[in-house]
């Protein structure tokens, strides 16, 4: 049998190639898809661990070694160093459990052994001391301590990158060896993140954990929403491109395998003749299927490799190192070989069930049915000979027809939502700013007599900060928005404007109370900015020597509402919380000196940054002198077009140096940023566009088998036709005219079901976009249609009448 099983392939070599070619894009598809997404995932991962720490969360005040909690990283803060511009840094020891977890890496030196040395954040040194060398000793003042230590390692920056709630704990940034006397205090302890779980698993889990433990700890959720927010996404994505490319397999391979198994029904029926059951058919066939399997699995291999470099090209630090996920990678990839086996297995055994039931005899019978009895009657009752002939075209093979539009109709749809995600998930990023710097990314808050009041502490970058990085050479603007989160701009009812009001409808939570029951209303989400230009008050249209002056920009007010504010009084208000818990209220009275109806703007060179909101502008140095803002919270940073590669990096290198030294912000390379967005898209892009090339593909080899097929089946017919003067051209006529058929039947379900797809989604782009695209993609498929018909043409123009009248099929 396995003798026979191979004569049979090899006497037929074409369809042996173009089997073992279409087996072979199938299983380098799945394979690729599932092997890229095995990578993509597993170095999304590596990339967050070493970016914010591989565990989910933080619980504190544990006591300290926890038997119940061995495999927990183990930290804690025992005191603090002064640094310049109102910063410090916190000096605290850590385990080696720690390090793993948080994945810490020297660039020089070691980590601390004993009480007497000292490893620092690479940043927080060049704010202590620039010239302090490894293996040296010196002073520290650590709290109201002096200490003199030894430097012994210099720890790669990395507690800027976590996330941290600074109202309970920080990380440390001078790493101090423990002492005996530390095993007795109460630590903080890392949660490890669990690989087996998902993201939210792991997520919920820490989070049950901290509540146990009476809510004492917090989340890493840059880590969850940062670092893995992809991972599920892919994961998902994949599984569903690579059922896709199953079930077009299945379909089209299922023709493909039923028009190989129709032209050998001669032989099968020999066989029968020759005493050969059913069940011998069957293992024959199977044995057929895997040398054609095992064939375009080692051409798939090759293909494989090229394709996955292709697909993981710039995602996600793309590179296995590691036997473990090459392993696991095989495994996996095992595991789809045995599926992709079984559904085609599924599909050559389906294409010959057809002879299970034959006679020797019946299964001689080369006549092909056009299908049930009504559609023979209603094909024998047209008069019109060109209707009539394509009627018979169509009918012939009704089921493989239909499989055949089926794939067409899946290769679009996937290609038309695969691009539409794409451009979806990258969104229409039109900043125009390189560094975004928020000094604090979680700001903690509750509410008193309207006010909101700041819990957590006010980390601020300085004036004289935020005036360097200004001065930096290739720095083209700086939007800075002051810390001023917890500022109530207070009004008195009559003077509120009709602009006002309906501001205050927008924004308040309860506007109807704060508009009936006070004559003091707070002006809701206000935008504040200070001016550093220190021509404030020349600037403003009405000044007073008894109250300081404000600006107020409010887009679209009415040039009358404008005069109404003119001179107006207006309170800047705060509640602040004293060291018992207590509030204390500040209020500063200015005047509105200035009231512009267009959005606050900041312009230089070619850029221009306005702000949409309700903005009040104050002058820089009395809003410091006077306590109302201690320095700024976020910074957006404009770059000059033109500026030199050395000057970029020095602007990154001091840009990131503030970020690093501020802990609970937030640091953005918006190029980075931006990449890293897109990379989401790239892959649902690379993806989709595989399993269209290959559905495509495969679904244009099925259009051409049928059509090759019907021309075969009626080959003395055809012969009889252009006997009697029918040309070659008129053939052609009628396979262009059964391609059109194919053609707009996919083009009109699909179009049908991707603008229902579009009309129920919101969408980034206009509409009109991604008419476009299905346009485009339409095209292609009639162009692949046209050339599929142009090829067999020349191959039917190649038969003779004689060779056509002489064939009994």
């Amino acid at each position: 049998m396995f003798y026979l099983a191979f004569k049979f392939l090899i006497a037929r070599k074409k369809w042996l190639i173009l089997m073992t070619v279409s087996f072979s894009i199938v299983i380098t598809t799945v394979l690729t898809i599932f092997s890229s997404t095995t990578m993509i995932n597993r170095n999304m991962k590596l990339y967050a661990f070493s970016q914010y720490g591989e565990f989910s969360g933080v619980i504190m005040n544990q006591a300290y070694p926890s038997r119940s909690e061995v495999s927990y990283g183990h930290f804690a803060i025992t005191g603090s160093v002064s640094l310049k511009n109102n910063r410090s840094a916190a000096v605290g020891w850590i385990d080696e459990k720690f390090i793993d977890l948080g994945h810490l890496s020297l660039l020089a030196g070691t980590f601390p052994k004993s009480d007497d040395e000292v490893a620092i954040e690479a940043h927080y040194l060049k704010f202590l001391n620039p010239n302090w060398k490894l293996g040296t000793i010196h002073e520290l003042h650590i709290g109201n301590e002096s200490r003199k230590l030894k430097l012994t390692g210099i720890v790669d920056n990395y507690s800027a990158k976590w996330g941290v709630d600074t109202r309970k704990t920080l990380f440390p940034n001078i790493l101090a060896g423990r002492n005996a006397s530390d095993n007795q205090v109460n630590a903080n302890v890392l949660i490890p993140y669990d690989s087996k779980m998902t993201s939210d698993g792991n997520y919920e889990s820490a989070y049950r954990k901290i509540m146990n433990r009476g809510g004492q700890g917090f989340m890493n959720e840059r880590l969850i929403y940062y670092g893995l927010k992809d991972f599920g996404i892919i994961t998902k994505l994949s599984l569903v491109v690579q059922l896709i490319i199953l079930i077009v397999a299945l379909v089209s391979l299922t023709t493909l395998i039923s028009f190989y198994n129709a032209n050998r029904n001669f032989n099968f029926a020999v066989l029968k003749s020759l005493g050969a059951t059913s069940k011998y058919l069957y293992q024959l066939t199977v044995f057929q299927t895997s040398y054609i399997f095992m064939l375009g699995t080692l051409l798939s291999i090759p293909l494989v490799l090229i394709l996955k470099k292709v697909i993981t090209s710039g995602n996600y630090n793309s590179g296995i190192t590691r036997s473990s996920d090459w392993l696991a990678m095989g495994s996996g990839s095992l595991k789809w070989l045995v599926v992709l086996y079984g559904v085609i297995v599924v599909s050559s055994l389906l294409s010959v069930r057809t002879l299970k039931d034959k006679s020797a005899k019946q299964s001689f019978e080369t006549d092909i049915a056009l299908g049930n009895h009504r559609t023979v009657e209603w094909i024998s009752s047209i008069n019109s000979f060109r209707i009539k002939q394509l009627a018979i075209q169509l009918f012939l093979f009704p089921k493989r027809t239909l499989l055949s539009l089926l794939t067409i109709i899946i290769s679009i749809m996937v290609i038309l939502i695969s691009v539409t995600f794409s451009k979806e998930t990258a969104g229409t990023w039109d900043s125009e700013d390189d560094y975004y710097l928020s000094s604090q990314e979680n700001i903690f808050s509750k509410t008193i007599d309207r006010h909101i009041v700041r819990v957590s502490p006010d980390i601020i970058y300085s004036p004289e900060e935020v005036h360097k990085l200004e001065s930096l050479k290739g720095i083209n603007l700086v939007d800075k928005e002051p810390s001023m989160f917890d500022i109530m701009p207070i009004l008195k009812k009559e003077n509120l404007t009709p602009y006002l009001l309906s501001w205050i409808e927008k924004y308040s939570s309860d506007q109807q109370k704060e508009l009936t029951f006070y004559e003091d209303v707070i002006i809701p989400n206000a935008t504040f900015m200070l001016d550093s230009s220190g021509n404030f008050n020349k600037n403003n249209d009405l000044g007073n020597k008894d109250l300081p002056s404000l600006a107020l920009y409010c887009p679209d007010m009415q040039p009358e509402e404008q005069k109404q504010l003119l001179g107006k009084n207006i309170t800047l208000s705060r509640i602040v919380l004293d060291q018992e818990g207590s509030p204390i209220v500040k209020k500063w009275e200015f005047r509105i000196a200035k009231v512009v109806n267009a959005p606050y703007q900041l312009s230089a060179d070619d850029v221009v940054v306005a702000h949409d909101d309700v903005t009040i502008v104050l002058d820089e140095q009395y809003a410091l002198q006077q306590g109302i803002t201690k320095g700024y919270k976020d910074l957006s940073i404009y770059l000059r077009g033109d500026v030199s590669d050395t000057d970029a990096k020095n602007i990154y290198n001091e840009v990131y140096a503030l970020a690093a030294v501020t802990p609970g912000g937030l640091f953005q390379y918006i190029p980075k940023v931006i990449s890293d967005w897109r990379r989401m898209s790239d892959f649902i892009y690379r993806s989709g566009a595989l399993t269209f090339y290959v559905a495509i593909l495969l679904s244009i080899t099925c259009i051409y088998t049928i059509l090759n097929g019907k021309y075969q089946v009626r080959k003395r017919y055809w012969g009889i036709y252009r006997s009697l003067g029918m040309r070659l051209k008129d053939i052609y006529s009628f396979l262009l005219l059964e391609v059109f058929v194919y053609f707009s039947i996919s083009t009109f379900v699909s179009s049908g079901l991707y603008i229902a797809f579009l009309y129920f989604n919101q969408l980034s782009y206009p509409m009109i976009v991604y008419c476009r695209i299905l346009a485009l993609t339409l095209f292609g498929v009639i162009v692949l249609l046209v050339v599929v018909s142009t090829y067999l043409r020349r191959k039917i123009g190649q038969d003779t009448i004689s060779s056509l009248l002489k064939s009994e099929t």
